[in-house]
């Protein structure tokens, strides 16, 4: 029989915790068209290598570092529908979450209440199935093997390299494992430890070596470096924005940076190199967008917890309790009841986002399913103009259609973004763009200024109108 310690409890409503509190409706509008990639490979039996979405720069080079990713998505999907891929991709997160904070040499409470404040300060980057999966996952492991290897000069660092070439074909932030292992050499510098550097070169220059291996060879190379550095991306697309702290969305990502400040402070122990130098990757990054705050939560744990419980062991409470056993005490039958109530009583906490993924797995309220459903039944005209975000939809369910633009912006470019962005919220110049692209049906939000513009020309007629969206066809 297994017996419920006070770690044990910890741990348990943590795992439950991390893995329902990820169980929510998919709404990210990415995923239609990694969704449709992902099946295109599993059709064609190969990887993208020119745009097939849209008429605007059909035939262009495109590749997609993320394959491996999206068919794995895709076939999650097919195996087990949309509750299987929310399920799959909210527990392989809280997995990742859950080995990272398992290495913090602290006790099961402290280590409990660190990770909930991280995970919570990154929570709006973790939400619906994404390719981002992988580099938070293969970050969690590159920085718990680096950190182990740093403080007790284990050699098994051999299977990075390994990794790399997994990494490399699942995401794009697979710089994330190179840097890391930079900071450590770094470190060993810092901490007067030269002698150890020619191991860590050696899987260093494995590592580089593994990134060739994907199906694009070495322009993989390139790509992460081409999205980091895009102002234009930067500035209008709010996943890639830096946080805004003004608004009550970012005010846990303050609260683990003012956190990880006051843990430091009061803590008496010393922070090594490694783990200072990778809280400053990590800070300068989730600070420069917010995207990256999940990489940022993942590496405070270990060192948010360990100087946390540095402090606190000072402390009267933490005489107690270390007196007391800490974490290793058994609890009485009594508490046994209230470990086994607190246990329930996170089920009931998340049951309501729990039973409103299952009556609706997909969050379609921002998507014009009434519009497309029309402009299929009518068998409208292709090379659809439509807002950003249904673009991306439009992919998914209707493929046969062809797009202005979507949400592969990498490939489209800052200048066609920009210029894509301005026609829509400014109408600058639209009917030449519409007449050099050949522009055929227009399906926009009834109260922006294109749609007023549209209607205005007599060579366009409106066919369809809800409170979503207004569909235009030129005559």
């Amino acid at each position: 029989m297994i017996r419920l310690t006070t770690r044990r409890v910890c741990y348990t409503v943590l795992a439950l915790h991390l893995f329902l509190v990820l169980i929510t409706p998919i709404y990210d509008p990415d995923v239609w068209w990694h969704l449709r990639t992902g099946q295109y490979i599993f059709q064609t039996l190969r990887v993208p290598r020119t745009d097939i979405y849209s008429f605007t720069v059909f035939g262009k080079p495109w590749f997609a570092p993320e394959w491996l990713s999206v068919a794995a998505m895709y076939g999650i999907y097919l195996l087990s529908g949309w509750r299987g891929l929310i399920v799959v991709f909210a527990l392989i997160s809280a997995t990742a979450f859950f080995y990272i904070e398992r290495r913090a040499q602290a006790p099961a409470q402290i280590v409990l209440l660190a990770t909930v404040v991280s995970q919570t300060a990154a929570l709006g980057t973790l939400w619906n199935p994404r390719p981002r999966w992988a580099t938070l996952v293969f970050s969690a492991v590159f920085f718990v093997m680096l950190r182990a290897y740093m403080d007790d000069h284990s050699k098994r660092l051999w299977i990075l390299p390994l990794l790399t070439v997994a990494w490399v074909n699942l995401h794009g932030g697979y710089p994330v494992g190179l840097a890391l292992i930079l900071l450590a050499g770094a470190a060993l510098v810092l901490g007067g430890e030269r002698r150890r550097l020619g191991h860590l070169a050696l899987i260093l220059a494995l590592c580089l070596l593994a990134i060739s291996i994907n199906p694009y060879g070495a322009r993989m190379f390139a790509y992460p470096f081409e999205n980091q550095f895009s102002a234009v991306r930067m500035s209008v697309i709010a996943e890639w924005r830096a946080p805004n702290f003004s608004g009550p969305g970012t005010w846990p990502f303050l609260l683990l940076l003012l956190g990880i400040v006051a843990a430091l402070g009061l803590s008496k122990k010393r922070i090594s190199w490694f783990d200072l130098l990778s809280l400053m990757l990590a800070c300068f990054m989730s600070l420069r967008s917010w995207r990256h705050v999940s990489l940022l939560s993942l590496i405070s744990i270990p060192i948010l917890s360990e100087h946390s419980w540095n402090w606190i062991s000072s402390t009267p409470y933490g005489q107690r309790m270390i007196s007391g056993g800490g974490a290793r005490e058994r609890p009485s039958s009594r508490d046994t009841f209230l470990a086994l109530l607190l246990i329930l009583g996170v089920v009931v906490f998340h049951l309501p986002s729990i039973l409103r993924a299952i009556r609706g797995s997909v969050d379609l309220s921002e998507q014009p399913v009434a519009a497309i459903q029309f402009m299929q039944e009518q068998n409208l005209k292709d090379n659809v103009f439509s807002k950003y975000e249904w673009n991306d939809y439009l992919i998914w369910n209707a493929p046969s259609r062809k797009v202005f633009i979507d949400g592969r912006v990498d490939m489209y470019g800052d200048e066609f973004l920009m210029t894509f962005l301005r026609l829509y919220t400014e109408g600058t110049d639209w009917e030449a763009v519409f007449q050099r692209f050949g522009v055929d049906t227009v399906m926009i939000e009834p109260s922006s200024a294109l749609a007023w513009s549209i209607k205005q020309n007599a060579a366009w007629s409106e066919v369809y109108r809800d409170p979503q969206a207004v569909i235009f066809i030129r005559k």
